[in-house]
């Protein structure tokens, strides 16, 4: 060695050299295993009709990890992220989710950790099951059915109803937000319609993209549609009769029925306290008589609306002596007139 050392001491600088560097390579290589506490569990993504539960707080687990000295040596827990898998998870409830080996990731900052290199069996993630609460991603949808409104000549669709009026759904929100009214798939034709009618459709007859209807049990949707004539008689009942002027005047009946016939609308408008009958005793006689009860006028009558009978047809009224009036003949008083 002597002899070696002084004839080529630079040789055995160069092999040592070599033995380090072969020692460093071996060790570094070794197969380590390390335990990291507090890996945080991100989750993977659930179908668009779900959302994990708001108030539920991302966990931390246990691994313990196997791979070379040189990569976990230095490594510290948030090197890496286990990831949950809610694929499977199908209902809005208390769901528990099994943490898998292969979900072990490099978190992203430490992309240049090769995890292809690291091992990691089922027996090494605690816990390897946790809980993951979800709920639905849910709003209520209201339901206008789609029909066209042309029955038959003569006739109008006066009133429809549906029943239930809304649905619980559950979506995207970009679908929730789509389908905030829901109509049936097919537009309901009436065809010359003159009769009411009821029309039942299930959830399979309504336009509702990929959105889930949360009702339990599933709905039937009944849509009530009444057709009517345009035109249309009305019965309003007593009625006071009101004669204008301050002198003393006695009626028999003070009240009335009347018969009115109309467009339905204008018809529909009419309240009951607001019709009332008057009579203008400057176009009677003085002393007692008897009128035709279609003599007397009708106020807020709509226009266009046809007074078909008064009852009584008669009224009978008593008049001062003294109110110098001239009689004119009934005829002249009858606003009557024929429906149309």
């Amino acid at each position: 060695m002597r002899e070696m050392m002084q004839e080529d001491w630079g040789l055995v600088i160069v092999a040592l050299c070599a033995s380090l560097i072969l020692w460093w390579s071996v060790t570094q290589r070794e197969i380590i295993e390390k335990s990291f506490v507090g890996v945080q569990v991100t989750f993977g993504p659930v179908k668009e009709s779900l959302k994990r539960d708001p108030k539920m707080k991302s966990p931390k687990v246990r691994v313990i990890v196997r791979g070379p000295k040189s990569l976990l040596e230095t490594s510290e827990s948030d090197a890496f992220i286990m990831v949950a898998d809610l694929s499977e998870i199908s209902d809005a409830t208390r769901n528990f989710v099994r943490l898998k080996p292969e979900n072990l990731k490099v978190n992203p900052i430490y992309s240049a950790l090769p995890i292809e290199s690291i091992r990691v069996r089922r027996e090494d993630i605690f816990p390897s099951v946790i809980e993951v609460p979800t709920v639905w991603n849910s709003a209520v949808a209201r339901i206008i059915p789609k029909y066209d409104r042309t029955p038959a000549l003569g006739y109008v669709v006066s009133a429809t109803s549906i029943s239930p009026a809304t649905l619980t759904v559950a979506g995207s929100d970009a679908d929730l937000e789509l389908n905030r009214f829901i109509s049936n798939r097919n537009e309901l034709k009436l065809d010359g319609q003159t009769r009411s009618f009821t029309k039942v459709w299930t959830i399979e007859d309504l336009a509702i993209g990929d959105l889930e209807v949360l009702d339990d049990p599933l709905p039937d949707i009944r849509f009530e549609i009444t057709i009517a004539p345009v035109f249309m008689d009305r019965y309003f009942k007593e009625l006071p009769i009101q004669v204008l002027g301050n002198r003393k005047y006695s009626v028999d009946p003070t009240r009335a029925d009347l018969l009115v016939n109309g467009e339905r609308l204008k018809i529909q408008s009419i309240t009951e306290d607001s019709l009332a009958f008057q009579l203008d005793p400057s176009l009677l006689s003085p002393g007692p008589q008897d009128i035709k009860g279609n003599a007397l006028r009708v106020i807020n009558l709509p226009e266009g609306v046809t007074i078909l009978a008064v009852t009584p047809e008669i009224i009978s009224i008593s008049l001062p002596a003294d109110l110098g009036a001239e009689p004119k003949p009934l005829e002249t008083m009858d606003q009557s007139r024929q429906p149309e």
